[in-house]
């Protein structure tokens, strides 16, 4: 029952994203791509079913991301964690570790994510991920976000992440708290 549930709300929230918050004379004039973000589930192990968030969106130099948000389950934790992944292309950019990913929202609020990995346990150099539960409980729901990587490059790199991913971010933790 809640997986029909968080299917008919995504469902529900994207008509919404394109039929209102989109004016009329830019949809019937310009073609629009917005990125989607597909919730998955999964096995964890056995008996637990876990769902995630996967999109990819693309940084201001053009270079597509894979970002993923999902629950970090721990032993004897009744409350999980959620945690934001961001991978690029393998040879393009390294993240820097430990540092923290800055999120700005529409409003001009400035948040900072704190970086899961040391410079000795990172899976890769073009993985980052960060403690991301008291983000989205201070996030817009519908607006959309600035994350700035800290990544080895002398100049700022910037992934946009619409509302709409935004919005399903925060569908798929109302469902699970």
């Amino acid at each position: 029952m809640k997986k029909i549930r968080l299917r008919v709300a995504i469902i529900i929230i994207t008509a919404f994203i394109y039929l209102v918050l989109i004016p009329p004379q830019q949809a019937l004039s310009t073609p629009i791509y917005l990125p989607i973000a597909l919730l998955r589930q999964h096995h964890e192990i056995s008996g637990v079913l876990r769902y995630h968030s996967q999109t990819s969106v693309r940084d201001n130099t053009g270079h597509a991301w894979q970002i993923i948000l999902f629950q970090q389950l721990q032993q004897g934790v009744t409350n999980p964690r959620f945690h934001l992944r961001l991978v690029g292309f393998p040879g393009v950019f390294e993240f820097l570790h430990p540092r923290n990913l800055e999120i700005s929202t529409a409003q001009g609020k400035i948040l900072t994510a704190e970086d899961v990995y040391t410079t000795d346990n990172a899976p890769a150099t073009n993985v980052g991920e960060y403690l991301f539960s008291d983000i989205l409980e201070k996030l817009p729901t519908t607006n959309e976000l600035q994350l700035r990587l800290p990544v080895t490059n002398s100049n700022p790199l910037i992934l946009k992440i619409p509302e709409n991913i935004v919005a399903e971010w925060q569908l798929l933790v109302s469902e699970f708290k």
